[in-house]
């Protein structure tokens, strides 16, 4: 029995589904789905359906006699420790990654694609925001820390049927990361004006600046490193 991701009402929801379609013709189209759940972790939870995709599977479809057809997609573990399935030489990722929903901590997942072939980009990455938690973050950025793209999905292309959508068009990009932070409820300390206050990020935010964070702040905030 598949129990239910807590994505969009708790306990009784679908995740958060994303498909990822080339712009080949006819069209190739790959949906995963991420979350969070109880008991959800970061190796393969059955309770959630989550299944091995295979080096098999994914040379299958590169083999596909159809150019266009040639895609695939899948969530690849940034700790690959956490199951040892996960040395299986034949695995590649999984479809479905329901993680804890116990942390407060903004949650990683990397998803590696293929378009098939360079010919076959753009790409389209498109979610529905009614998968949404109230009060959620969902950020697409490349794997660089966003220094090439980096979107906010709430903020995406509207297209037909309620999407938001965003397209990669570098035929080099075959990965990004999705930083998923599920709906909280926080609190905000009071700030003396003439003593020092530490400040530090719960969460990772789409952009940390201190000038984007307290807009309405005056004076230059100092920072600290360790050397």
């Amino acid at each position: 029995v598949r129990s239910s991701p807590d994505e969009p009402s708790a306990g009784a929801g679908t995740g958060v589904r994303m498909s990822i379609t080339n712009s080949c013709t006819p069209s190739c189209t790959n949906t995963l789905t991420f979350g969070t759940g109880d008991g959800g972790t970061e190796a393969i939870d059955e309770l959630y359906g989550e299944d091995i995709y295979t080096q098999t599977q994914r040379i299958a479809r590169e083999n596909n006699a159809t150019v266009s057809q040639r895609c695939w997609a899948y969530f690849e573990p940034l700790n690959m420790d956490a199951d040892i399935r996960f040395q299986d030489p034949d695995f590649a990722g999984m479809l479905r990654d329901i993680r804890s929903n116990l942390g407060d901590s903004t949650i990683l997942y990397k998803v590696r694609f293929s378009a098939g072939s360079p010919a076959c980009y753009p790409v389209t990455l498109c979610m529905d925001p009614n998968d949404f938690p109230a009060g959620s973050r969902v950020i697409v950025r490349d794997t660089l820390n966003g220094s090439k793209f980096s979107f906010n999905m709430r903020e995406a292309t509207l297209v037909g049927g309620g999407m938001r959508c965003i397209t990669i068009q570098d035929a080099n990009i075959n990965s990004f990361i999705i930083e998923y932070t599920r709906g909280s409820t926080g609190s905000v300390a009071t700030i003396l004006a003439n003593n020092w206050n530490f400040v530090s990020l719960p969460v990772i935010p789409p952009n940390p600046l201190a000038a984007v964070i307290f807009p309405n702040a005056t004076g230059t905030p100092f920072g600290y490193a360790a050397n």
